[in-house]
């Protein structure tokens, strides 16, 4: 098992502001903002924890009920 490295709040408001540039980046090509949205909350789920990136797996990480709409 791989331990968890210590990060300060710094470095996860960091790690915040990059995860929200490249959604921005990604999300541009979307018309519609639930789309957008939607694309943010699928790339923290798969930077997240999970070990299975499956679309179940993901969707329990960002609370999402079911992955249609993943």
């Amino acid at each position: 098992m791989v331990a968890m490295m210590d990060i300060g709040l710094g470095e996860v408001k960091a790690l915040d502001r990059e995860l929200d540039a490249v959604a921005n980046r990604i999300g541009g090509r979307f018309s519609r903002r639930e789309t957008r949205d939607r694309v943010r909350s699928y790339l923290a789920g798969l930077l997240g924890p999970v070990q299975r990136k499956n679309a179940w797996q993901v969707v329990e990480q960002i609370g999402d009920a079911d992955p249609y709409g993943l």
